[in-house]
């Protein structure tokens, strides 16, 4: 018999972008480990993206999806309208006074609404278990406040830090502190904790002693294999372009401008390779990247398609000879986990990661699913784009073997989360 599970998302789909890939991912398999989730999020207001196919899946596995109002910025724009992206300056601007005025982020305004909802489902439902995911925080603030008041146990899971998530901003220490008291009566609510890496671990353990070292527990991003079936992928032509593709949005410095300027670096130096390679940046693209393309005498070597869904983009990965990665060089990156870089072991396309020293790097050195260069040094990235250009050329490129990303398997990472939530309520009841 199924057991019911509170899953407290604000990010969920129809929203799109990759906060809600490990959400959605972890409901549809855990009915499959003998967990019925039932998930908590917001009615759609404006957002950045949609993915309507995501939460067709979610639908399709037969999810309870319990939906509430909210008082926070995605209010001020029309339901169900995508929203343009901002300029990179007035994006930053916009993000440092929301941080500096909402504690613990702009989305504390939901914290009401879906405490009294899951008050009010708590009979129908009748739970075992609270479960919420962050970022935002206030998912893991609501968390606590449900648990407390139906006295059920919770567990946290994390897809970045809190203190040290790489986009926070602190006006002043005190501002800091605030998030620490806030995180630290989260923790102590908790009866486990999950999180994506060691080093999101080992910070937690540090700053909060009182934690046992079993009571943290690493799930890393996954990939779904259902998403890479062969079989549902329409045939391309033979090519004598090489396919460069990077999916997902450019924010802060996490930028493809060093990209860009290494495949100008190339057909300068090289021009017979016009048209032999070509890059698709699938996802919000800013216009100042744009000018750079034009700049760069690019328009015909470049694609960009725009956001797609996620079933569209996992075939777009599917069809593409290489893929694409980069993070910026800004402090406090070594922790990141970006989802996106398992989806591409999902399809075992071999990767051209710029990336910092830091967990995901190690994590493409460890598969050796690619090549990792500084995120900032077009030469080396000029230099890997030409070494796999010539694999290409000689028809070398290989996939990367099953064997070394089969732990990244999400229908196996949920059954680890399900042993969890089995530990959890298995010590309480007994």
């Amino acid at each position: 018999m199924n057991r019911n599970v509170l899953v407290i998302a604000y990010y969920f789909p129809p929203m799109g972008l990759s906060g809600v890939q490990r959400t959605v991912k972890f409901v549809k398999y855990l009915r499959d480990h003998g967990w019925y989730p039932v998930v908590l999020t917001v009615a759609p207001g404006g957002y950045y993206a949609y993915d309507r196919s995501l939460l067709q899946e979610g639908e399709e596995a037969g999810v309870d999806i319990v939906r509430t109002g909210s008082f926070d910025p995605t209010r001020l724009y029309k339901p169900g309208k995508a929203v343009k992206l901002p300029r990179e300056s007035l994006r930053k601007l916009m993000n440092r006074i929301s941080q500096t005025i909402f504690i613990p982020d702009n989305k504390i305004g939901w914290k009401k609404k879906a405490v009294k909802k899951a008050l009010e489902i708590k009979d129908k439902y009748n739970f075992e278990l609270i479960f919420s995911t962050a970022p935002p925080f206030t998912d893991h603030v609501i968390g606590r406040d449900i648990s407390r008041e139906l006295k059920l146990p919770l567990v946290l899971d994390y897809r970045d830090a809190w203190l040290d998530y790489q986009f926070a901003f602190y006006l002043t220490p005190f501002h800091r502190y605030l998030h620490y008291r806030i995180e630290k009566s989260c923790v102590r609510a908790a009866s486990m904790v999950a999180v994506v890496n060691r080093k999101i671990k080992i910070k937690i353990l540090e700053k909060y002693p009182f934690l046992h070292y079993n009571d943290v527990h690493i799930i890393p991003q996954g990939y779904d294999p259902a998403d890479f079936t062969v079989n549902s992928l329409p045939s391309l032509p033979d090519s004598h372009t090489m396919r460069v593709t990077y999916t997902g949005t450019f924010i802060e410095d996490i930028t493809p401008v060093p990209l860009l300027r290494a495949l100008a670096k190339i057909f300068n130096e090289n021009p017979k390779l016009k048209g032999r390679i070509k890059l698709t940046f699938a996802g919000l693209f800013r216009k100042r990247d744009k000018r750079l393309i034009r700049k760069l005498g690019l328009q015909n070597d470049v694609e960009l398609p725009g956001y797609i869904d996620h079933r569209s983009c996992t075939q777009l990965m599917m069809n593409s000879d290489v893929l694409f990665i980069t993070l910026g060089k800004k402090k406090n990156r070594d922790h990141v986990t970006m989802g996106k870089l398992y989806d591409y072991f999902g399809a075992r396309k071999p990767i051209l990661a710029a990336l910092p020293e830091g967990v995901a790097a190690q994590a493409v050195k460890e598969t050796d699913a690619g090549v990792v260069t500084d995120p900032e040094n077009v030469d080396e990235i000029a230099d890997a784009l030409l070494k796999y250009f010539d694999k290409f050329r000689r028809r070398e490129l290989q996939p990367v073997p099953e064997s070394a990303v089969e732990k990244y398997d999400r229908t196996k990472l949920t059954g680890e989360l399900a042993n969890i939530f089995n530990k959890v309520t298995e010590y309480l009841y007994t």
